[in-house]
């Protein structure tokens, strides 16, 4: 919400709402012509889809599958947006499996065809944070950026394999890496993705949009200064321009200083 308010600043033709489970039990969103993007934001992955229900789901993958030369759309995922954006998801496998959620009655989106997995805990475990007890850290991408990762999935990692590796076996082309970590063991590895594209659909690893704390600080939340304001509108700035992109939509971006 604070990218769209920052974004609609700028560019008063921006109109957006957030939905609740039962708005998305209740409105098909392929009919909305002028809906150019649907965002799912950061959370529980398999809460959400518990409460999106069958209804709500398939309304989302709808939206998202709709004539693209006709009436364009995209799907934005952050981190569980990412998870439920996916085929399936493995989360922390050396602890819990493949089987820790119940997948098979409540199955993510399938808007991406393939498995993810998370979180990384090389970078910060999320079920039980840092030596600290803090479950975000801030993290250097290949856009030469820091964003906050919060537990968010990859491929190519720990049991899932690396789609966007021309080498692979399982590569596919129509995967498009956007940014990958640049500080996972100390060097850059295009195989450990932070954010990704598939057609119309943007998942991400990192957290693009976020600020730092604006409520009670605790563990789950970077305290204020934790990014600098010219790191969270430069996140902003390159987070939109990909949501023009993909969206094909044209809306104005706030100049941003790099």
């Amino acid at each position: 919400e604070d990218l769209l308010w920052w974004w609609k600043q700028y560019d008063p033709s921006i109109h957006y709402m957030g939905l609740t489970a039962i708005d998305f039990q209740n409105c098909d969103l392929s009919s909305f012509l002028n809906l150019k993007v649907y965002i799912n934001p950061g959370g529980e992955a398999y809460d959400q889809l518990v409460d999106l229900g069958p209804i709500g789901t398939q309304n989302i993958i709808s939206f998202v599958h709709r004539d693209q030369d006709v009436t364009p759309s995209a799907y934005i995922g952050f981190c569980a947006g990412g998870y439920i954006a996916a085929h399936d998801f493995i989360w922390e496998s050396v602890y819990e499996g493949v089987d820790y959620y119940d997948l098979v009655n409540n199955p993510p989106l399938s808007l991406i065809p393939h498995t993810v997995e998370g979180s990384i805990v090389d970078i910060n475990d999320d079920q039980y944070g840092d030596q600290y007890a803090s479950k975000y850290r801030l993290v250097n991408v290949s856009n030469n950026q820091q964003m906050l990762y919060y537990g968010g999935s990859t491929f190519g990692y720990n049991g899932v394999d690396p789609y966007a590796d021309p080498n692979s076996e399982s590569y596919d082309s129509d995967l498009e890496i956007l940014i990958f970590y640049t500080d996972f063991y100390g060097y850059c590895s295009p195989n450990i993705p932070a954010a990704w594209k598939y057609k119309n659909i943007i998942a991400t690893s990192v957290h693009p949009e976020a600020d730092n704390c604006t409520h009670t600080q605790d563990s789950d939340c970077p305290p204020a200064h934790t990014m600098p304001l010219s790191t969270i509108l430069q996140n902003r700035a390159w987070l939109c321009t990909h949501i023009n992109n993909i969206s094909q939509s044209s809306f104005l971006i706030p100049p941003v200083s790099i």
